[in-house]
């Protein structure tokens, strides 16, 4: 009996593999994913009975009824049960003769089910191989091309599905959707943030200034705006890979106190390659740094990072940075610069989310006593609470060793560093897409030296705003 799915098409089916990509916990993928809920009220509904009817079957049974196990197969895979598809497959494949297309196509949905794009592809393929005008299939295929960031080739299926003359109009206009969301995803996106900033020790003056006959600096006051911006885009390239171009610049400025005036810029180019489950990518960058309104530094390095989905709620990365250092007036700063980073994120809900995470970095330097390595963790929670009220907290703490005696000091400095930030705000209150953010911050500079020995906290107003 041939199986009447591989020549109609299941709306509930197919957007089954939409909605795949949309589980993720980690935005940062940016997967755009069609607007499914457009256009609703064309879907196809199974006609409703008046009492649901339950048979009691051994697979002894159903094997020795290939006709009826073929139509209860072919249900299930209409309704996307995926679970009921792979425990009916072996029983069906068990049957005198078993379509060979059917169980190419169970397989490949029980293939998606797991997550498995690239199987799932390959049988698809298959299948259009064997037989080009099973459209069905063919859609099947684009979405999962799509959900494996595949683009380029599921552009192309959703181009030839659009192409049939007989596509129903939901189908035509469900595929027209990826398209679009196909473009989205390539184009161009920015983002930024602005807060206001009062800072009373902007030079980080000691608590205790005088030691043995030396004095440092009072503390200065400084008042300005931080601000920052950042934009990126990813070139599709053939079977998942991409070029990526990003360029970051973030910054403060003090209208009474220029000399702490800082901007930082990073243009950065490379390749990765990213799938329904991870994304990798090996990206060479070029930084440079002013302060007081003056060129500080320019770092030219490598950067290499990589997500991993766990499953729906947990996901892991982790990243590793080179880059060398170059002063331009303090050149005992001169030297390079190593970092490694690994963070967990557990999303056990759409409303809670909780982050960890642990660093490692080292700075050489050609003064040895401004050399350091430094290991620290953090460990943060998110949460959407009733009334529309949000909030975010995230602790850290580090220690960091430097490698030769400092000045003042017959041994090495060693710091312990404590940060607190925390933030809240209300998600019924925005403009023009902006939510603002009260946003509470702490740092505590625990030193063994006198000079580099002191605390801070400020409060400031955060809006920042992904387009």
């Amino acid at each position: 009996m041939k199986s009447r799915l591989l020549t109609t098409f299941s709306l509930i089916l197919a957007t089954n593999t939409a909605f795949s990509a949309d589980v993720l916990p980690e935005k940062n993928f940016d997967i755009a994913t069609p607007d499914l809920q457009k256009k609703q009220t064309q879907t196809p509904v199974a006609p409703k009975t008046n009492e649901p009817k339950t048979v009691n079957m051994t697979a002894e049974e159903l094997i020795a009824q290939p006709e009826l196990l073929t139509r209860v197969l072919d249900s299930q895979l209409m309704l996307g049960n995926a679970d009921n598809v792979e425990f009916l497959l072996p029983l069906y494949k068990k049957t005198a003769n078993p379509d060979p297309l059917l169980i190419a196509y169970s397989e490949a949905v029980v293939a998606e089910n797991k997550g498995d794009m690239k199987t799932a592809i390959r049988l698809y393929r298959e299948m259009l191989s064997q037989n080009p005008d099973l459209t069905p299939t063919r859609f099947r295929l684009a979405a999962a091309l799509f959900a494996d960031n595949q683009d380029e080739a599921a552009d192309d299926q959703f181009k030839k599905i659009q192409a049939d003359p007989k596509l129903p109009p939901e189908i035509n206009a469900l595929s027209e959707q990826y398209r679009e969301a196909l473009q989205k995803r390539q184009a161009w996106s920015f983002s930024g943030y602005f807060q206001y900033l009062q800072d009373n020790n902007i030079n980080n003056a000691p608590k205790d200034r005088e030691y043995n006959g030396w004095e440092t600096s009072k503390p200065e006051k400084a008042h300005g705006v931080g601000y920052g911006v950042s934009t990126q885009k990813d070139i599709p390239l053939p079977n998942g890979h991409f070029w990526r171009i990003t360029a970051d610049a973030d910054g403060e400025f003090y209208w009474d106190n220029h000399q702490y005036d800082e901007l930082t810029v990073r243009v950065t180019t490379g390749g990765g390659h990213k799938n329904l489950r991870s994304e990798v990518a090996v990206l060479p960058f070029f930084e440079k740094k002013w302060y007081g309104g003056k060129t500080y530094a320019h770092t030219p390095g490598l950067r290499v990072a990589g997500k991993y989905n766990i499953n729906a709620n947990w996901q892991a990365s982790a990243a590793a940075e080179y880059s060398r250092k170059k002063q331009k007036q303090y050149q005992y700063l001169n030297g390079d610069s190593y970092l490694t980073s690994a963070t967990l994120l557990y999303m056990p809900n759409p409303q809670r989310y909780f982050v960890g995470g642990v660093d490692w970095s080292m700075e050489t330097a050609e003064d040895k006593s401004d050399a350091y390595h430094r290991f620290g963790g953090r460990a943060g929670w998110g949460e959407e609470w009733g009334k529309g009220i949000s909030t975010f907290l995230l602790l850290g703490a580090a220690h960091r060793t430097y490698h030769a005696d400092a000045f003042l000091l017959d041994e090495r400095r060693r710091n312990k560093e404590y940060t607190v930030n925390a933030s809240v705000w209300l998600r019924n209150v925005h403009f023009y897409g902006i939510t603002p953010r009260l946003t509470f911050r702490y740092q505590r500079f625990d030193s063994n030296h006198f000079a580099y020995d002191y605390q801070k906290a400020k409060a400031f107003i955060e809006l920042s705003k992904t387009f």
